[in-house]
């Protein structure tokens, strides 16, 4: 190391020490400061109460009742008689096969379903049964049977 270099590291870490000292004494000075907010949040319970009320979450999530809610349609589901083609049509097909979202083809629209059918009816009930593309395994309702998804495709 050349003397200019020795120099230049001996005035870059004075001031590096000043820096340092400089930060020490602001954040002790800072600290020192009285801060009425913060003071009287600790002390006064409405206040803090406010506070909070403010920070609380927006919404709150209840799993509770989903459970049970889910499990009484099944439980009705398996007791009861199995519903027609046409019922588990209007109950869970209808609301994309009437209109045609996301791809599905329409009811009653042959041209749509003439590859479909090429395929043949054990195709079209197993892509019912576990779902293909958009449309979800028994249409989004796992209460529906195997049997009363064949009686839709029959149906459809």
């Amino acid at each position: 190391m050349t003397q200019s270099d020795k120099s230049f590291m001996r005035a870059f870490g004075g001031v590096l020490i000043i820096l340092f000292i400089i930060t020490i004494g602001v954040g002790i000075a800072a600290n020192s400061i009285p801060n009425p907010v913060r003071d009287s949040r600790d002390s006064d319970p409405r206040l803090a109460s406010l506070v909070n009320d403010r920070i609380a979450p927006v919404g709150k999530v209840n799993t509770g009742d989903v459970v049970i809610a889910a499990a009484a349609p099944a439980a009705a589901a398996a007791s009861a008689e199995p519903r027609t083609g046409e019922a588990v049509y209007n109950l869970a097909c209808g609301a994309c096969h009437a209109s045609g979202v996301a791809g599905a083809p329409k009811m009653g629209d042959k041209a749509t379903w003439a590859p479909r059918l090429a395929k043949g009816m054990e195709t079209l009930v197993t892509n019912a049964i576990k779902g293909i593309g958009a449309m979800p395994a028994k249409g989004g309702n796992p209460t529906i049977t195997d049997a009363e998804i064949k009686a839709t495709v029959d149906y459809m």
